[in-house]
C-alpha cells in the first residue's frame, strides 16, 4: 500500500502541480466508471471546445449549503449544473487550468482541453480555493467532495467531527471497512453520501486521532464506494 499523506483541505493552486501524476489517469471518457471500495474515482475531463459561463450575481447561500446524498443545493446529480443566474452554483472557467493561472509550467495554454475547469461560482471560494469540489462528465454531475469543515451534511456531520457523531446522525448507514479508513454509506434517490472516519491504524499516529471525520463525498448511483484519503483522487483539481 502506498501510503500518502490524506489531504482534507486541499489548495488547488498547489495540489494541481504536486499530484499531477497521480491524477493524469483518473476519469477516462466514456462516462463515471464504477470503482470498487478502496479504488479511485474520476477526475474532470474538460470538452475541446468549453463555452465559459458567467457568475450569477445571486445563487443559494455559502452558510445554507449541506451536502446529501443526491447532491447540494441546486446541484443534483444526474442533472446538468444550471445556469441561471440566481441559481447557479458553478461555472465552468475556460483558462482555470492553464500555466499563467496554476504556475505549473508544463505547456497548459488558453485553448488547451485540458485548459478548462467546473469550479465552484467565486461566492464559494476564497481565491482559488473553493469549499467543494466537483466533477461533471459532459454535461452530467456526479460528484462532489467537500474540502473543509466549512459545508456540513444536511444531518450537520463536518469534517473533523467524531465516528460517534456520524453513527447518530446516520444510524442506518451501510459500512465499507477499509485499513486507513471505514466509509459510511447512505444511499440517496440519486447517489451516495460517503463519509470516511479514520481507524487506529499507526498511519495515523501523530496526525489524526482515530475515529475522527476524515474526508466527506458524493456520488451519482452507480459508482461504488471508494476511499479518497491517502489516494490522491481530489475532485475539482486540474486533470494533469
Amino acid at each position: 500500500m502506498t501510503r500518502l499523506r490524506p489531504v482534507t483541505a486541499p489548495a488547488a493552486a498547489v495540489l494541481a502541480i504536486a499530484l499531477a501524476a497521480a491524477l493524469s489517469g483518473c476519469f477516462p471518457g466514456g462516462g463515471a466508471p464504477s470503482p470498487s471500495a478502496g479504488s479511485g474515482s474520476p477526475s474532470a475531463e474538460p470538452s475541446d471546445s468549453p463555452t465559459p459561463l458567467p457568475a450569477p450575481e445571486t445563487a443559494p447561500v455559502r452558510a445554507g449549503l449541506a451536502l446529501s446524498p443526491d447532491g447540494m443545493g441546486t446541484l443534483v446529480f444526474g442533472e446538468a449544473p444550471s445556469t441561471d443566474p440566481a441559481t447557479q452554483m458553478l461555472v465552468l472557467e475556460p483558462e482555470f487550468c492553464t500555466d499563467a493561472n496554476t504556475g505549473s509550467g508544463i505547456g497548459i495554454g488558453p485553448g488547451d482541453p485540458a485548459a478548462a475547469l467546473w469550479v465552484p461560482i467565486p461566492a464559494y471560494r476564497d481565491g482559488r480555493d473553493g469549499d467543494f469540489g466537483v466533477h461533471v462528465e459532459g454535461s452530467v454531475l456526479d460528484r462532489i467532495d467537500l474540502l473543509n469543515e466549512v459545508i456540513p451534511t444536511t444531518a450537520g456531520v463536518r469534517i473533523g467531527d467524531a465516528r460517534s457523531a456520524v453513527e447518530s446522525a446516520y444510524p442506518g448507514a451501510a459500512v465499507v471497512a477499509g485499513d486507513l479508513t471505514d466509509i459510511y454509506v447512505i444511499t440517496g434517490d440519486h447517489g451516495t453520501l460517503q463519509i470516511e472516519v479514520s481507524t487506529t491504524d499507526p498511519y495515523w499516529a501523530g496526525f489524526r486521532p482515530a475515529d475522527v471525520v476524515v474526508y466527506i463525498h458524493a456520488v451519482q448511483t452507480g459508482v461504488a464506494p471508494f476511499t479518497v484519503v491517502a489516494s490522491e483522487n481530489i475532485a475539482g483539481l486540474c486533470p494533469f
